[in-house]
């Protein structure tokens, strides 16, 4: 079976068209589609139902990325047996969660590129939860995230740094403590199913009365912006309410302290002998 093919497969399942596929592999588009013809001669059984446009993915199809991830992960780690420890080589996927890709993603790309000029790093953003997933599934060699005691066993974590949590508040509220702010104004959250929102949304509920209202976005920076707007309080990580905070009061939690620890996630034995390390080593060089 061809290898090059189910790398296009898992490919075109990731980014979700031929088109695209072929653009982030450098091949063109007749290549991808007789890649993916000649697949499922081999297979005997269509992987693609041609009567949509884009070509949609059959079940079959799914479950053949589901094998052809672990099938190539394995290759992987056998190619790299020959490596030289700690030397990264090749394409490698790693994944930011959006609050620590602001502080830690430019020192990281330096470094990588003046320690391991062998490797390309494909860098991609999202959350904890959804990042975590990815490296458990291959689509990901590596996820810096939120730790969370949620993570699969299947994926080891490294701290990298730990940041506390603060208390914005619209500069009207200055002097307001977690308990008043829950009594009288609305909590603006980061969504509850990410590392950020899992951690704050437990703290909340051990440590104060419901929030009088809520509402949830999808990012730190407009949890700020309504913060700052006077809609409400926040509980965010202290270097991001900083960076945003323009109207806003900031404390940090200490009463009791919250922080999270933003740590790097790797598949076990997804990368060759001695590359986790090396791989962390390179933040060394991102941390603020």
């Amino acid at each position: 079976m061809n290898l090059r093919a189910l790398r296009t497969l898992v490919e075109i399942d990731r980014v979700g068209s031929f088109q695209e596929a072929a653009e982030r592999l450098g091949m063109t588009l007749s290549t991808v589609s007789m890649q993916m013809k000649t697949l499922e001669e081999e297979l005997l059984f269509p992987l693609f139902d041609r009567a949509y446009r884009p070509p949609a993915m059959t079940p079959a199809a799914r479950e053949v990325v589901r094998h052809a991830r672990a099938i190539l992960a394995e290759v992987d780690a056998v190619r790299a047996l020959g490596d030289e420890l700690g030397v990264l080589k090749g394409v490698i996927r790693i994944g930011f969660v959006g609050t620590a890709s602001v502080r830690l993603l430019p020192g990281f790309l330096l470094a990588a590129g003046r320690e391991q000029p062998l490797a390309e790093f494909a860098v991609e953003s999202g959350v904890s939860t959804d990042l975590l997933r990815r490296v458990e599934t291959a689509e990901l060699d590596a996820a810096v995230v939120t730790q969370s005691p949620d993570t699969p066993r299947s994926i080891h974590s490294e701290p990298l740094q730990r940041e506390a949590f603060a208390l914005a508040v619209p500069s009207a509220a200055k002097g307001f403590g977690l308990a008043r702010c829950c009594a009288e104004l609305a909590f603006i959250r980061f969504l509850p199913s990410t590392g950020i929102g899992l951690l704050v949304d437990g703290y909340l509920a051990r440590h104060a009365r419901p929030p009088r209202k809520t509402v949830t976005l999808d990012s730190v920076e407009a949890v700020m912006g309504c913060v700052n707007a006077g809609l409400g309080f926040g509980v965010v990580p202290e270097p991001d309410a900083r960076r945003y905070a323009s109207h806003a009061h900031v404390t940090v939690l200490d009463d009791p302290p919250l922080a999270r620890v933003v740590s790097l996630a790797v598949r076990a034995g997804g990368l060759g002998p001695g590359q986790p390390e090396a791989l962390r080593h390179l933040f060394a060089f991102a941390a603020p």
